[in-house]
This record gives structure tokens, C-alpha cells and sequence, in this order.
């Protein structure tokens, strides 16, 4: 049975890129996308999440998730990992701070910081 992990992204591009490094695992994870904090309160009751991929930015390039981040951690509680995704290693440690488990300096990194957790749980 496939991980289920929420990506949290407003940019396509990203968003695209983060699902095909997914599929690379040969179907261990079944990834929902979201785009904007609405759309992720929207589609997060359909699953219990073995992973939370969160964008900083959600609506610009202003740190607009901080709210959505302490929303989802109350949600999940305190075992299921949120990667903050940021290129900006100030703003990820603001979302560490606000509830991610850890941050993904790099957008690219993620994915692969998300298999290599889970993998070991």
C-alpha cells in the first residue's frame, strides 16, 4: 500500500517536478497536490497523510503559510512529517518554527528527504 503524501504548491512547474520525482519510487507513494491554503484545507480530510510537503510562499513571495503549518499540525499531530520546501533557508526555519518537522532548502531536495524518512519508519 502506497505512503500518501500531500504537495502543498502554488507553482506548476514545482508541482510537477516534485510529483514525477514521486513516481520514480515505483508507486511507494501516492501524491495529492494542492495549490493554494484552500485548496489544501479542501482535499486534506480525504486521507490520512503519512507526509506534508508545504510551500512557504503560497500566494506570492511573501511567507503566507505559517497559519496553514500550525493548522496542519494540529491536524496531524506530531508524528507526521512536514517538510518545509523553501530556497530560503530564513523562511524554512520560520515554518520549522511554526510546526514543519524540517525544511528542504532546496524544492528539488524534498522528495527525496520524504523517501529516506519514511523508508526507515
Amino acid at each position: 500500500m502506497p505512503k500518501h503524501v500531500l504537495l502543498i504548491e502554488d507553482d506548476p512547474i514545482h508541482q510537477k517536478y516534485r510529483k514525477e520525482e514521486f513516481e520514480l519510487y515505483d508507486g511507494l507513494y501516492a501524491v495529492t497536490c494542492a495549490t493554494s491554503v484552500a485548496d489544501a484545507m479542501k482535499v486534506f480530510p480525504e486521507q490520512k497523510w503519512d507526509a506534508i510537503i508545504v510551500d512557504g510562499c503560497l500566494d506570492g513571495d511573501h511567507f503566507d503559510s505559517e497559519p496553514l503549518i500550525r493548522w496542519l499540525r494540529e491536524k496531524v499531530g506530531p508524528d507526521c512529517l512536514m517538510i518545509a520546501a523553501s530556497s530560503n533557508p530564513d523562511l524554512g526555519e520560520l515554518m520549522v518554527k511554526a510546526g514543519c518537522t524540517r525544511g528542504a532548502f532546496n524544492k528539488a531536495h524534498a522528495p527525496g528527504m520524504v523517501h529516506s524518512i519514511l523508508r526507515r519508519q
